[in-house]
């Protein structure tokens, strides 16, 4: 997953506030701006599962993004986070993953 640096972080959430929603948009919008920059150069992304606690919830997730199915999303993981926002970019992109367990890692590349 992308992600803003901290600074812009701090910058943002002082200017709008933690609880605002506004922050989540704008900070989606600058990592999307990012990933389409790479996207359009066809860069392979390879994802962390490092800090994820159950790998197989993550790919129930996953798929249910790339069939479009938000509820079962936001019932797997409590609500639809940036990362999933990241994989339907990617899935919208033509994208599609692989999972190597032995890294922890989903590697996402377009076939």
């Amino acid at each position: 997953m992308y992600t803003s640096h901290p600074g812009i972080y701090t910058i943002l959430e002082k200017a709008f506030g933690k609880d605002n929603p506004q922050l989540k948009q704008v900070l989606w919008e600058i990592n999307k701006a990012a990933l389409e920059a790479h996207i359009t150069k066809g860069v392979i992304f390879d994802y962390s599962l490092q800090g994820i606690k159950d790998v197989e919830t993550e790919i129930k997730t996953i798929e249910a993004v790339r069939i479009g199915d938000w509820n079962t999303v936001r019932s797997l993981l409590g609500s639809d986070k940036a990362r999933m926002h990241e994989v339907q970019l990617l899935f919208n992109a033509g994208y599609d993953y692989s999972v190597d367990l032995t890294k922890k890692v989903l590697h996402w590349s377009k076939p």
